[in-house]
C-alpha cells in the first residue's frame, strides 16, 4: 500500500486531490495549517498541522510518516499562497513569505523525499505563471519561476527511480488569491477537482487516462472563456 504526502491538504486543489488518492488503497499523510477533518477519508489518514516557513516541522512531518508507515511513495508539494496586486506594493516581508511557501519549501521537501524514498514520485503544483509572467502576480511568478529552474535541474540529477511531477494549472476556483484587492474572472476558473483527477491519473501513469483529462480540462476552460 503507497503512502501519500500532500501538503496544502485542507481545501482547493490538494482537498481534490486527496480524495481522489482516497478512491484507491493508500496511505494518506494530509498536512496543512488548517485543520482537516480526517474522519471522512476511507483510508488511513495522518494529520499534520504544519507551517511550512519552518524546517523543523518540514523535517518532523518526513520523520513522524516514516515512523508511522515506514516507508514513503509519493510527494505532492501542492501548498502555495499569493496575492494579486501591483509589484510597488509589495513588502520584503511578503515576497520572503511567499517565496519560502512556494519555493523554499518546495526544495526542502524535494531534499528529504530524496533522501527518504528508494523509489516513487515527487510532484510540485507549479502554474502556467511558473512559465510566463502574470500581470499584477510578480512575486508569485518569480516563486514559481523559481520552482521550475530548481525541480528541471533536480530532474537531471535525481535517481532514476523517483520521478520527478510538474503540473502547471491556470486559474481554478480555488481561495488561493480570493483576499487579494485586484479580483480575477470567476467564470474563466476551472473546477479543481477535474483537475485533480488529471494529477492522480498522472502520477500513477494512467497515460491515456492523462491524456484524456488533459485535453478534456483545457476544452473545459477555453469554452469558459469563449462562452
Amino acid at each position: 500500500m503507497k503512502t501519500i504526502i500532500i501538503t496544502g491538504a485542507a481545501s482547493g486543489l490538494g482537498k481534490s486531490i486527496s480524495e481522489e488518492f482516497d478512491k484507491k488503497k493508500c496511505n494518506l499523510v494530509l498536512c496543512d495549517r488548517n485543520l482537516i477533518d480526517i474522519k471522512k477519508y476511507k483510508n488511513q489518514v495522518l494529520f499534520f498541522k504544519i507551517d511550512l516557513t519552518d524546517e523543523k516541522q518540514i523535517k518532523k512531518l518526513f520523520d513522524e510518516t516514516l515512523k508511522k508507515f515506514k516507508k514513503i511513495d509519493i510527494v505532492i508539494n501542492n501548498a502555495g499562497i499569493t496575492d494579486k496586486k501591483h509589484f510597488s506594493e509589495f513588502s520584503s516581508k511578503e515576497i520572503d513569505n511567499i517565496m519560502d511557501v512556494n519555493f523554499k519549501a518546495v526544495t526542502i521537501s524535494t531534499n528529504l523525499a530524496y533522501k527518504h524514498m528508494k523509489k516513487g514520485v515527487i510532484a510540485t503544483i507549479s502554474s502556467l505563471g511558473g512559465i510566463v509572467s502574470l500581470k499584477n502576480y510578480s512575486a508569485y511568478s518569480a516563486s514559481k519561476h523559481a520552482v521550475e529552474g530548481y525541480l528541471k535541474s533536480v530532474r537531471k540529477e535525481m535517481d532514476k527511480k523517483i520521478k520527478i511531477i510538474i503540473f502547471r494549472p491556470f486559474r481554478l476556483d480555488t481561495n488561493l488569491n480570493k483576499k487579494s484587492k485586484i479580483k480575477s474572472p470567476s467564470k474563466h476558473r476551472l473546477d479543481p477537482k477535474i483537475y485533480a483527477e488529471y494529477v492522480v491519473a498522472t502520477i500513477n501513469r494512467q497515460i491515456l487516462k492523462s491524456s484524456y483529462y488533459f485535453l478534456r480540462n483545457w476544452v473545459i476552460w477555453i469554452g469558459k472563456i469563449i462562452f
